[in-house]
């Protein structure tokens, strides 16, 4: 969610949200976060979990 200040609020996989510098990923996509900072937007990629 785009907060119309320069900041983002970003859902982590864990479902927590946090608020992150910047505002150039569209609402539902997935974004690289470096710092608090969106860098960039992320592939939407499978996530796999192997427990060892």
């Amino acid at each position: 969610m785009n907060n119309g200040n320069g900041t983002s609020q970003a859902m982590l996989r864990d479902g927590s949200v946090i608020t992150v510098k910047g505002d150039s990923v569209d609402v539902g996509k997935k974004a690289f976060i470096q710092d608090g900072e969106i860098k960039g937007t992320a592939p939407s990629l499978p996530i796999y979990e192997v427990e060892i």
